[in-house]
């Protein structure tokens, strides 16, 4: 017959391990339902978000009740976007409202990674290029055109990763001649748009995956819109769709020509 102390601690063992038990069954459930709720939020975020509206070359002007604040940063950024009637009041507001500031790729930089053109102006209209991709695509697409982000990642994705990374947005003219949005600034080439980024930026590469895919509105949520780089395959520059932006008069003189002076050597080593 075991003594009493015994039984009293096997007793003890028996109690403990079946708090371990039940603590690990219970830990399980959590993490189950975590995960769960986890990929309900993340399919949430994922869901397609309403498009703005898009306007024609003939819509008159959006008006806010405030002719003088039509093309205010502090306004309504709607009206604002259908306001900036040509690419070259876009870039007048750009210069003269926003700042660039370059951001390392870091967590802050993936949670706020091409927040919305609203987001953009609650920041003090400072953010990084994903930002002012953002702006752009949404102008370009609620002005006719066929926006599609461009992301750019150091050579040697691997091996250089701390460098920084860019993104421009591109829509392709009817006639065949590229639009690129880059920060502040709206240029228009003829030659191959794979030449123009190998010569505009040397030390970076089309990013391996979801390098150029067509812009679409998302959700103010960085899993909406980095998700699109994963889940979109790249597109062909020869198969974007075409469209018509309302173009500044030097670029409208540009596309008549078809060819930027100084641009026909690049069109040739593409």
């Amino acid at each position: 017959m075991p003594e009493r102390g015994n039984v009293l601690s096997e007793t003890a063992i028996d109690c403990s391990l079946e708090r371990r038990r039940i603590l690990s069954e219970l830990q399980q459930h959590i993490a189950h339902a975590a995960f769960f709720l986890c990929f309900l939020d993340t399919a949430t975020a994922l869901r397609p978000a309403p498009q703005p509206e898009q306007i024609s070359a003939y819509t008159a002007p959006l008006t806010t009740g405030d002719e003088e604040n039509l093309l205010s940063p502090t306004g309504n950024v709607d009206a604002l976007i259908r306001n900036l009637r040509t690419t070259k009041d876009l870039e007048i507001f750009l210069e003269k409202n926003t700042t660039y500031k370059q951001s390392p790729f870091s967590p802050n930089f993936i949670n706020t990674y091409r927040e919305s053109p609203t987001q953009f102006q609650k920041n003090g209209w400072e953010g990084s290029c994903s930002h002012f991709a953002e702006f752009n695509a949404t102008w370009a697409y609620v002005h006719g055109g066929k926006p599609y982000m461009v992301t750019l990642c150091p050579r040697g994705l691997i091996e250089k990763k701390s460098d920084l990374w860019h993104q421009v947005v591109v829509c392709k003219h009817h006639n065949g001649q590229f639009v690129v949005f880059r920060n502040q600034n709206v240029e228009l080439i003829s030659g191959p748009l794979t030449a123009y980024l190998s010569k505009e930026y040397p030390t970076m590469e089309l990013m391996p995956f979801g390098s150029i895919i067509p812009w679409r509105a998302r959700k103010d949520d960085w899993r909406a819109k980095a998700g699109e780089h994963i889940f979109l395959s790249s597109v062909n520059p020869e198969t974007m769709e075409t469209g018509n932006l309302p173009l500044s008069p030097e670029l409208l003189q540009e596309l008549a020509r078809g060819t930027k002076p100084g641009e026909e050597e690049l069109a040739v080593s593409g």
